[in-house]
């Protein structure tokens, strides 16, 4: 499966990715890599009982799937959550249900999510996914909630 290659700047504390051009020519993602990203950080449509206000968010490319399956995460729905061990809870929750997909449609046989507080106000994420084959492969994330979680 070939995708265009998001780019993630580790160095950059926002959880923007953008693509890249090498030698006149865009990137692409032979892996997983693309899938995880767009599966974690596009945002998952909420229902208007799980907002407080009418933003209920979800990612335009939804309306045109011909299956039932709707990309995209909750995890924007921690935006406003303190730092604490049951948001962790929640963000890998969110994530392992973001990241079902992929192993309902055979590409992983498995994927385990693992959270921690990296430091005040950034929570950071490691995927595991295992392969069919048993090949194992792991992507982290962790400085993308900076500044988008509140520290408290």
């Amino acid at each position: 499966m070939t995708d265009l290659a998001l780019i993630h700047d580790p160095n950059n504390y926002s959880p923007l990715f953008d693509l890249s051009i090498l030698g006149g020519e865009i990137v692409t993602d032979n892996g997983l890599y693309t899938a995880v990203v767009l599966s974690l950080f596009l945002d998952k449509r909420a229902s208007p009982d799980e907002v407080e206000d009418d933003d209920l968010r979800g990612w335009w490319g939804n309306q045109f799937n011909d299956d039932d399956d709707e990309y995209g995460s909750f995890l924007w729905l921690l935006k406003r959550e303190k730092q604490k061990e049951e948001v962790a809870g929640l963000a890998e929750d969110y994530a392992l249900d973001a990241l079902a997909w992929m192993v309902e449609d055979g590409i992983v046989s498995n994927a385990v999510v693992v959270t921690e507080w990296v430091e005040r106000g950034v929570l950071g994420m490691v995927v595991k996914l295992k392969k069919p084959n048993g090949d194992e492969i792991s992507f982290r994330f962790n400085n993308l909630w900076n500044e988008v979680l509140n520290a408290g």
